[in-house]
């Protein structure tokens, strides 16, 4: 059975919130929007090649004190145009069944959690908070993805990148500072570029 994930009509979005780049949101704010759109389920594989949809996409940045989490999207990386790339968000669609979780009276967050788990290994102490909205329609990987942003902080106890692999679709696991992140920008892809250049607003 095809894939089935959770898009909304890129028109419907625009007219709530028309914007590229990093839009700090609170957690009630897009669970107002999530509210006022129609949210559908859409095959993976259709919605990756029509852009008058969004999908939604959890992008989870992992921060351990003054230290962000940063790996490579390895060969087992389902977005295939993304593979090679660096980045600081770890995480994957909302799919259709996510609608139905109730993990803390939040799917949207239960989804985040979720994917966060099936890429790296999750240590106890883990504090998840939504921080905003990801657009960018200069791609054609942004221009049918919306990604839904959490912070994702963990105790300094668990700053061991060797720790947290599981899977092969993130290699090359490491902690970098903001300076370091700054330094390495283009050796990132888009997604993270933006964010890079927004960490303050993270918050």
């Amino acid at each position: 059975m095809a894939e089935q994930i959770l898009v909304v009509r890129t028109a419907e979005l625009k007219s709530h919130y028309d914007f590229q780049g990093f839009l700090p949101l609170d957690a009630q704010s897009v669970y107002k929007l999530y509210e006022q759109i129609e949210v559908l389920p859409l095959e993976r594989n259709l919605a990756e090649e029509d852009p008058s949809y969004k999908q939604f996409v959890a992008y989870n940045v992992v921060r351990c004190g003054d230290f962000y989490l940063t790996y490579l999207r390895g060969k087992g990386q389902g977005e295939a145009r993304l593979r090679g790339n660096r980045s600081v968000g770890v995480g994957g669609h909302i799919n259709s069944g996510d609608q139905a979780t109730l993990f803390l009276d939040d799917h949207l967050k239960a989804a985040a959690f979720r994917e966060l788990h099936e890429e790296i290994q999750v240590p106890n102490g883990l504090d998840l908070r939504f921080a905003g909205l990801l657009n960018d329609d200069s791609n054609e990987v942004g221009s049918v993805h919306l990604g839904l942003v959490y912070l994702a902080e963990l105790p300094e106890s668990a700053r061991d990148a060797k720790t947290l692999k599981r899977q092969q679709s993130v290699a090359q696991l490491s902690f970098s500072t903001a300076e370091e992140l700054q330094r390495d920008r283009e050796q990132f892809e888009t997604w993270s570029r933006i964010l890079i250049d927004n960490l303050d607003e993270l918050e």
